[in-house]
């Protein structure tokens, strides 16, 4: 049985080990471009609009453009923070209360919730970005349903 996506390997090749799992992150670390670590904003930003471009077909400018957007899990360095082209944005995580006073972006607003319940109402946003998290989710299906509905 061939992968679902050709960047993780099927389990033929892997095997469920952990020595399997490193194989795959080997995988996937080589499959991915090697990028300049040292960034400015400005250069990662055109670097990961670029690859959202080849993506998604188009470029987060015009993705996010005039729409309100929801990240999921936003942490204290979310996704949400680099859409400032969006109507308006807001990142929900657990852990919010933590992350008080060390947000540079003070046009996301932030609000301490799961995913499993989100304190939206129905198509509040146009945009639900849910970016490593659904590992960290109790109920991964609840949370997409709740995405879903806010949708």
């Amino acid at each position: 049985m061939r992968s679902v996506h050709p960047m993780i390997p099927d389990k033929s090749q892997t095997g469920t080990s952990l020595k399997g799992w490193q194989r795959s992150g080997q995988l996937l670390s080589e499959a991915t471009p090697k990028r300049n670590r040292s960034l400015d904003y400005e250069g990662w930003r055109s670097a990961w609009e670029e690859d959202i471009g080849k993506a998604f077909g188009s470029s987060p400018i015009e993705m996010f453009s005039g729409k309100s957007v929801l990240e999921v899990g936003c942490g204290l360095y979310g996704m949400v923070h680099f859409f400032p082209e969006s109507r308006f944005r807001v990142g929900i995580d657990p852990l919010c209360n933590r992350y008080l006073g060390m947000w540079h972006d003070s046009a996301v607003q932030h609000v301490m919730a799961i995913g499993e319940r989100l304190p939206f109402s129905c198509g509040t946003f146009d945009i639900v970005v849910v970016w490593n998290v659904l590992d960290y989710s109790l109920n991964p299906l609840a949370l997409l349903e709740e995405c879903q509905r806010v949708l």
